[in-house]
């Protein structure tokens, strides 16, 4: 009982800071004190601070496009809308912005990027397109995955970004080899045609282990008799 009237006194300060930091708001009053109602329920994507910013923006705006907001109740709306997007870290990003310091979804956009800057989707080079390399025991699906993430993000002519596919891929790949028998200039055709070895390697691991799971197991050799001299 002593402990509990000890800490009462104690914790109230601390409860009470904790109320007022859930309570503020970054928003102006032009956004707070605008009243809206949705029309329908909206399914928003979500951000927890690990993803792509401005993947996140880009599909926000899009969920948005379904909404019949007003002039006046657009910039009050999309803020709302796009606080509850948030997760986590970036949830607590927004809860930590100054007082009264976002006026329009502009604004809350502009702080967004510059908070989330060291997510933002980094251009790749040539040289790595051509450090790939897939590995002895690496299906290919996942190297073409990996192969296709990085040339999404490099500016080169399909001839080049195929010929760093040809000599990055193991050089026992059935696939390489019919791309050096069947050449081709287009990128869009080489992952087509992946997508067949693709399948081709999967069935024959899949026919491989339904064999080796019925296989019975050879029983040993009965020791010879040892012969007394």
């Amino acid at each position: 009982m002593k402990d509990m009237m000890l800490e009462g006194p104690t914790s109230a300060p601390l409860i009470e800071r904790l109320l007022a930091e859930t309570l503020k708001t970054s928003f102006s009053r032009g956004i707070t004190d605008v009243r809206y109602r949705p029309e329908e329920k909206i399914r928003l994507p979500t951000f927890a601070g690990k993803e792509d910013p401005t993947d996140h923006i880009t599909a926000f705006n899009i969920a948005m496009g379904r909404t019949n907001f007003s002039d006046e109740e657009r910039d009050a709306g999309y803020c709302r809308l796009f606080v509850e997007s948030l997760q986590g870290p970036a949830l607590g990003w927004f809860t930590g912005l100054e007082r009264d310091s976002i006026n329009d979804f502009h604004d809350l956009v502009a702080a967004f990027l510059k908070q989330c800057i060291m997510f933002t989707r980094q251009g790749a080079t040539l040289s790595d397109l051509w450090n790939l390399s897939q590995g002895a025991n690496q299906s290919l699906r996942d190297y073409m995955e990996k192969f296709k993430g990085v040339a999404s993000k490099v500016h080169v002519p399909d001839n080049i970004a195929v010929d760093a596919l040809m000599n990055t891929l193991y050089f026992k790949s059935l696939f390489r080899e019919d791309l050096y028998r069947n050449p081709t200039k287009s990128l869009q055709d080489a992952i087509a045609r992946s997508n067949i070895f693709i399948r081709m390697e999967e069935d024959t691991a899949a026919i491989l282990k339904k064999i080796n799971a019925t296989a019975k197991p050879i029983a040993p050799k009965a020791p010879k008799a040892r012969q007394e001299p």
